[in-house]
C-alpha cells in the first residue's frame, strides 16, 4: 500500500542504525541455522498475496468514526504523559479490540444477533458476498479466517443465505481431523477457520484460496495460516487476499507490521515476536 516505506525507513533509522543492525546480525548468525520455504520447498506452485482495501460507507464509518474520537480524547492524553498503568493497558487494549470489531461488523460490539449476516454496515461482508459467487463458479476452494469466531457467524449467517455448503472450526471444536479429512477428500468450496484454532497444525491443500478478514499484528501468524494450502501436497497456485478497511487502525497495524519486520528480518530474517510500544500506541491513536 503506498507511503509504507516510509514509516519503515523513519523506524529503522530512529531504532538502529545499518551499521549497528550488520554488527549485530555477524555476531548471531554462527548461531543461526534458517532456511526458507522457498530454498526447501523449491516445487511448490506460486503463492501471490494480494492486500484488498475497502472504504466503510456511511453507517460503518460514522460508528467508527464516533468510537476512534471518544478513545483520542481518554488515551492520548495519558499516553502523553506517559501515565500507562494497569488501567490505562486495559483501555487500549479494549480500544484496540473494539475498534478491530468495528471493521469487520459494528454488531460486534453490541453483540447483536439480529442483524447476522446483513451487509448493509459490513463493507468487507458485501465484499465477500460480492466475490465468492465467481471464486466458487470457478471450482475455487477456499479458506476464509477470522481472529473472532463472532464474526464467523456473521459469514455463516451469509453463507447461508446463499446456499454455499461450508466448514467450520474454533477453539470449542473436538473433531478438527474428521472435518479437515472432509473438506480435504470432498468438494465442499469453503472453510471458515478462527484463526487462532485452525492457523498451525492444518494440511488443506485442497484450498487454492485464502482469505483474511483480518490483520494481526504478527505477520509471520497470518502466514502460517495461508500455509496451511501453500505447503507439501498442493499442485495448483495460491492466492492469498488480505481484506483491509481504508483510513482505520488496520492499515496502522499494517505499517507497523512492516516496520517491525524489516528491523528483524535485518538482524536474524525470521518472524516477528515484538510487543506495542507507547510510541506505537501514539501512531495509532494520533
Amino acid at each position: 500500500m503506498p507511503g509504507f516505506l516510509g514509516p519503515e525507513k523513519q523506524f529503522l533509522q530512529k531504532h538502529k542504525t545499518k551499521e549497528e543492525l550488520t554488527n549485530l546480525s555477524q555476531k548471531i548468525k554462527p548461531f543461526v541455522l534458517r532456511r526458507t520455504k522457498s530454498e526447501v520447498l523449491k516445487d511448490l506452485p506460486e503463492k501471490t498475496e494480494q492486500t484488498i482495501v475497502l472504504e466503510m460507507e456511511s453507517k460503518q464509518k460514522a460508528k467508527y468514526t464516533t468510537l476512534m474520537n471518544a478513545y483520542q480524547k481518554n488515551l492520548l492524553g495519558q499516553i502523553q504523559e506517559e501515565k500507562i498503568d494497569g488501567k490505562t493497558q486495559f483501555e487500549i487494549f479494549e480500544a484496540l479490540l473494539r475498534l478491530r470489531q468495528t471493521c469487520l461488523h459494528p454488531d460486534l460490539i453490541t453483540k447483536k444477533e439480529i442483524a447476522l449476516g446483513s451487509t448493509d454496515i459490513s463493507i468487507k461482508l458485501r465484499h465477500l458476498e460480492q466475490t465468492l459467487p465467481d471464486m466458487i463458479e470457478n471450482n475455487h476452494r477456499i479458506l476464509i479466517f477470522s481472529q473472532f469466531p463472532s464474526f464467523l457467524s456473521h459469514i455463516q449467517a451469509l453463507l447461508n443465505k446463499q446456499n454455499f455448503p461450508f466448514l467450520y472450526i474454533d477453539g470449542q471444536t473436538k473433531n478438527r481431523q474428521k472435518l479437515v479429512d472432509e473438506f480435504q477428500d470432498g468438494d465442499i468450496p469453503i472453510f471458515l477457520i478462527s484463526l487462532k484454532a485452525g492457523g498451525t497444525g492444518l494440511n488443506l491443500t485442497a484450498a487454492d484460496t485464502v482469505i483474511h478478514m483480518d490483520p494481526w499484528w504478527n505477520p509471520a501468524v497470518e502466514n502460517q495460516a495461508s500455509d496451511r494450502a501453500h505447503r507439501i501436497g498442493q499442485k495448483r497456485s495460491v492466492s492469498v487476499y488480505k481484506y483491509i478497511v481504508k483510513e482505520s487502525i488496520e492499515e496502522k497495524i499494517l505499517i507497523l507490521q512492516e516496520k517491525k519486520k524489516a528491523l528483524f528480518e535485518q538482524v536474524l530474517s525470521g518472524s516477528n515476536k515484538g510487543k506495542l510500544s507507547a510510541e506505537d500506541i501514539r501512531f495509532i491513536f494520533e
